[in-house]
C-alpha cells in the first residue's frame, strides 16, 4: 500500500507486505526571515559567541573540517582553528573572552600630572577655570570632572599668618621683665574681640535632606569685648563697648586697677594693636605708673590664653540668629557661674588656636604648670598647658605662696560670664525698656 504524500510509511514486523500509514510529518523546517538570520547570527557572534566556541569544538570532534563549521556558523576557518588550539592548551577555561583594557581613556596620558602642576598655585580654581588654563582637552567638562578628582579635593583655603621671627626673644623678654615685678603683682593676659548680630556659620550635623536656614539681619552691628584673664588665680574680667578705639582700651584698664587695688604692678600682656600703644594709651599709662602694658610676640596669638576663651564663645554664639544686637549680647551672657565639680579634675587640653597648626607650651614664654591633687584611685600626674582656658570655660585655679607664681595646686572650672556694664560711659546713650522677667537692667540698644 502506497504512503500518502509528506507521511511517512511504516512496515510491520508481522506483515511484511503491507504497511500503515504514520501521521508524523517526514521532516520539518525552520521558516527564518532575512531580519530573523541576521540577528540569529549577531546573537551567535556576541552574547552566545561562548556557547558557539563550544559547538565549534563539538562540529570538529564530530568529524567537521574546520572550512565547513566556518560556513556554517559564520566564521572564518581560522577563527575556528584558533579556538580549537586554545581548547586544546587551555580547555573549557580558555573559551571565554579574556580581560581586556577597553576604549582608550580620553586627553593625553600626562592630563592628571597637567592638573597637578595647575594645582600647585592657589587660585580659586574651579572645573571649568582649570579646563581652559590645561589647554582645553578635547573631553566633556564631566569626564574632566573625573580626571580632576583623581588629583584634588574640594575644600576651603586655610588662613595662617606669617609669624614673627623675633617671637623667641619678645618672649624671653616679656619673662625676664615679670620676673623682676615685686612680690605680690599681678600678672593678665588681655585680648579682644568682636560680637557680630550677622550669625557665624560653622558646619554642624543636620538631618538628612535638610539644610537649616538662619536669617541675616540685612545690616550687620558690631561689639567689641575685651577680656582679660588672671595668669595666677585664673579670674576673669571682661567689658563689653560699640567700639574699639584707644578711650576704651583705656577704660578697661582702669577696670583692672580698680579690681586690684592692693597689688603694687599689675602687668598686662597683650597684642600689637594699634590702641594699645597709641598716644592716647600712652598718656593715660604716664599717669598710672602701677599698671603696665606689655606687647607680646607679633601673629601669635596661640601664646594667649584668651584666644581659647573668644574660640568657645563664638562656638557658642555660631548658627544663630537674634533679632536686636541686646539679644546677642544676653546670648552670649551666663546667668550664672557653674558651681565646681566635686572633685577635681585636670584643665582640658587646649586646641590649636584658629589659623595655627599647634598650640606650644609656654604662654607669652611663661611655663604653665599644673599640678593635680590627689584623687582617690588616680595616679597624681603633673599637666603642663599653654593655656588655662578651653572653650569658654576658665579653668579657676589656687595660688600658694609656697610656689612659684605660675605652679597651682588646685584646680576647678568655672564658666567665663560675658556681661555688660551700664556705667560704661563709652556705650550708647540709647536704651531700649526690657521687661523685669528678661533683664533686672536696661541693656545697649541694638
Amino acid at each position: 500500500m502506497k504512503s500518502l504524500v509528506g507521511l511517512d510509511s511504516v512496515t510491520t514486523q508481522n506483515r511484511p507486505d503491507e504497511a500503515f500509514t504514520s501521521m508524523r510529518p517526514a521532516h520539518v523546517y525552520a521558516n527564518v526571515t532575512p531580519g530573523q538570520h541576521i540577528e540569529l547570527v549577531a546573537a551567535l557572534h556576541g552574547p552566545w559567541r561562548v556557547a558557539a566556541r563550544i559547538v565549534i569544538i563539538l562540529l570538529s570532534a564530530s568529524g567537521m573540517s574546520a572550512p565547513e563549521i566556518a560556513e556554517l556558523l559564520h566564521h572564518e576557518p581560522v577563527t575556528v582553528r584558533r579556538w580549537i588550539a586554545r581548547h586544546t592548551r587551555e580547555g573549557l577555561a580558555g573559551l571565554p573572552d579574556r580581560p581586556r583594557s577597553g576604549r582608550p581613556r580620553l586627553g593625553s596620558p600626562r592630563l592628571g600630572q597637567r592638573i597637578h602642576t595647575l594645582l600647585q598655585t592657589p587660585k580659586a580654581w574651579t572645573t571649568a577655570r582649570l579646563w581652559r588654563a590645561a589647554r582645553r582637552p578635547e573631553m566633556s567638562l564631566r569626564t574632566f570632572y573625573r580626571r580632576l578628582r583623581e588629583q584634588a579635593s574640594w575644600r576651603r583655603p586655610r588662613l595662617i599668618a606669617k609669624g614673627d621671627p623675633d617671637h623667641d626673644t619678645t618672649c624671653a623678654t616679656i619673662a625676664a621683665r615679670i620676673a623682676a615685678l615685686p612680690a605680690g603683682s599681678v600678672v593678665l593676659a588681655e585680648d579682644k574681640t568682636h560680637l557680630d548680630l550677622l550669625p557665624r556659620v560653622r558646619s554642624c550635623w543636620m538631618p538628612t535632606g535638610l539644610r537649616y536656614r538662619i536669617l541675616t539681619p540685612g545690616s550687620n552691628i558690631r561689639r567689641t569685648v575685651h577680656g582679660a584673664i588672671n595668669l595666677a588665680t585664673g579670674a576673669w574680667h571682661h567689658h563689653v563697648s560699640v567700639k574699639n578705639v584707644s578711650v576704651v582700651f583705656c577704660y578697661f584698664l582702669q577696670t583692672l586697677l580698680d579690681s586690684y587695688p592692693d597689688a603694687p604692678v599689675i602687668a598686662v600682656i597683650c597684642d600689637n594693636g594699634s590702641t594699645h600703644h597709641s598716644a592716647i594709651t600712652r598718656r593715660w599709662l604716664a599717669q598710672h605708673p602701677r599698671l603696665q602694658v606689655i606687647e607680646g610676640a607679633k601673629y601669635s596669638p596661640q601664646d594667649n590664653p584668651v584666644e581659647r576663651v573668644w574660640a568657645g564663645l563664638k562656638h557658642h554664639i555660631a548658627n544663630t540668629a537674634p533679632a536686636t544686637m541686646a539679644a546677642r549680647i544676653r546670648q552670649a551672657t551666663p546667668t550664672s557661674v557653674a558651681e565646681p565639680p566635686s572633685r577635681t579634675s585636670p584643665p582640658p587640653r587646649p586646641g590649636p588656636a584658629p589659623g595655627y597648626p599647634k598650640v606650644s607650651d609656654r604662654s607669652f614664654g611663661l611655663v604653665l604648670s599644673f599640678d593635680t591633687p590627689q584623687v582617690p584611685g588616680r595616679r597624681r600626674r603633673a599637666f603642663r598647658t599653654s593655656s588655662v582656658l578651653c572653650g569658654a570655660t576658665a579653668v579657676v585655679t589656687g595660688h600658694s605662696p609656697a610656689v612659684s607664681l605660675f605652679q597651682v595646686r588646685s584646680i576647678a572650672r568655672a564658666r567665663a560670664a560675658i556681661s555688660v556694664d551700664l556705667s560704661d560711659p563709652c556705650l550708647l546713650r540709647r536704651r531700649t525698656r526690657r521687661s523685669s522677667n528678661i533683664a533686672a537692667a536696661e541693656l545697649p540698644s541694638s
